[in-house]
């Protein structure tokens, strides 16, 4: 497209095509309002309620438009109540744009933002929105103007954005490598700019040549020329095409074509492994006088400063305790990306992780920063990962002192059941609000599920169900029992909301 023809695009206006709400992760969802469309949301628990409005407008004009987006908190007892409401995309300037409200005991507050959204030269933008402990939603707008395009060519290489989840960053080429932007749909790379991923967040890379590249549990790629990348940190899947990708690392280097396959580096212990699902990599040791290796497929091995493996199952190179670096990895990673939301942590974007061997299994160190920094420690032997410094016990406590854990037991949703006692989303009976301390949300699932199931659990007091033992007390509300399971320390409580008959 010329230059005039993309001005007179841009003049046109981008026009709203669709709204896309993602209700996982919800407090309480029983208690929300959520109009499938958007505009309005209200969260009405026990203590009061949260209102939010965000009229997000159905076209963006050339000169950009501004709306007011809104947060109103009302309590109606002892405790705070809080709202917030968050705006952010592409074209949301001086982004992102937060309002927030929070009410005091038996009081309300009130807040209100101006949202500017500017219209560029692409022909597609993308807004998210999200509330605290709600929904999330993504407005797609569309119309005529420069669509993202991949330029070939070694010199002008750039890569394309695809299957983008949350927590991806991007640092551009040139500039101070603390500045790291949000990265969209929208968004194209190019030679020199990095990509981050966090313990939680996942983005699909397409190269130029059709090779695909995904990036997880904390990863880090630099782009480089001539379809090539180099790999910082963590975990990378590849799809190479045909005209193939080359794979760096301080350690190795891993060059492929028309093969799939996994990359990991570990820049703590600067080690990593090549993991290889169909056809083969070559991977060449940085270290002199270690020969290349040809991983074939199912195949793996593991390059550190001055030593590679032999080949090995998949899974099995350099393991220690029944895993390997790699898994272990991802064991750990998984646990932050569980955990960090209460503590507000994230991971870094480089020089992040070290995992050296300890005893028969592994040490795993994941640096934090956020709301909660310092390094974060696991022992992983087999497929247990236990804390064994203060800063992995606060993350999985959920940054709470040990007197707020108690007191402030972990949320673990709901179990819903239609009239049939079949599992069904829109349910009206079952297990709501169930809390748990000391014991796990699958566990206080489980037990409150068998408990609503179970067919004397409301005619009598008390009702064993395995280990636990149950007891329940009338609600101030028809066809609602309080229910409460003890083991040792362990207390789950939930509402059971039963069925007529």
């Amino acid at each position: 497209m010329s230059g005039a023809a993309a001005t007179g695009a841009a003049a046109a206006p981008l026009t709203l095509q669709t709204v896309r709400v993602d209700k996982t992760g919800m407090l309480l969802p029983e208690d929300w309002a959520i109009p499938d469309a958007g505009g309005t949301a209200s969260f009405s628990p026990k203590e009061g309620t949260a209102s939010y409005s965000f009229p997000m407008p159905t076209s963006i004009p050339d000169g950009g438009i501004s709306v007011n987006i809104s947060a109103d908190a009302t309590s109606t007892s002892s405790q705070k109540v809080a709202a917030t409401i968050g705006v952010d995309g592409d074209i949301v300037k001086r982004g992102p744009v937060v309002a927030s409200a929070m009410a005091p005991a038996n009081g309300s507050d009130h807040d209100v933002q101006t949202v500017r959204l500017v219209r560029g030269p692409l022909g597609v933008a993308i807004v998210r929105l999200a509330l605290l402990d709600g929904p999330r939603y993504t407005f797609t707008y569309t119309g005529p103007g420069m669509m993202p395009s991949i330029e070939c060519g070694a010199a002008a290489a750039s890569v394309t954005v695809d299957c983008l989840q949350d927590d991806v960053a991007y640092n551009k080429k040139g500039r101070p490598p603390s500045e790291w932007l949000r990265l969209y749909e929208t968004t194209v790379l190019h030679n020199g700019d990095q990509v981050s991923a966090s313990a939680d967040g996942a983005v699909t890379l397409v190269f130029p040549n059709g090779t695909h590249v995904v990036l997880q549990h904390a990863a880090q790629i630099q782009i480089l020329s001539n379809n090539s990348l180099l790999l910082g940190m963590g975990e990378v899947q590849v799809t190479a095409g045909a005209k193939g990708l080359k794979l760096k690392t301080p350690s190795y280097t891993a060059t492929a074509k028309t093969t799939g396959f996994t990359a990991f580096y570990d820049p703590g212990s600067k080690a990593g492994i090549v993991s290889t699902k169909a056809g083969s990599v070559s991977v060449d040791p940085s270290a002199p006088k270690l020969k290349t290796a040809k991983v074939g497929a199912r195949k793996e091995v593991e390059v550190g400063r001055g030593s590679i493996s032999k080949l090995a199952k998949t899974g099995r190179a350099g393991a220690r305790g029944g895993v390997n670096r790699l898994r272990a990895f991802e064991l750990v990673t998984k646990i932050v990306s569980r955990y960090n939301g209460p503590c507000s942590a994230r991971t870094l974007h480089s020089n992040g992780t070290a995992i050296t061997p300890s005893g028969s299994g592994w040490k795993v160190v994941v640096k934090l920063a956020g709301g909660l920094k310092g390094s974060a420690a696991w022992k992983v032997r087999g497929k247990a990962a236990a804390a064994t410094n203060a800063v992995a016990t606060r993350l999985m406590a959920g940054c709470a002192t040990r007197a707020q854990a108690a007191a402030s037991p972990r949320r673990c949703g709901n179990v819903r059941f239609d009239q049939e006692l079949k599992p069904d989303d829109k349910g009206l009976f079952g297990a709501f609000r169930i809390r748990a301390t000391h014991a796990t949300c699958a566990t206080a699932r489980d037990i409150s599920t068998k408990y609503v199931l179970h067919p004397d659990g409301v005619t009598r007091k008390r009702t064993p169900i395995g280990s636990w033992t149950c007891t329940w007390r009338p609600a101030p509300v028809a066809q609602q029992v309080y229910a409460t399971c003890k083991r040792k320390t362990a207390r789950i409580t939930f509402v059971d909301k039963i069925p007529n008959g």
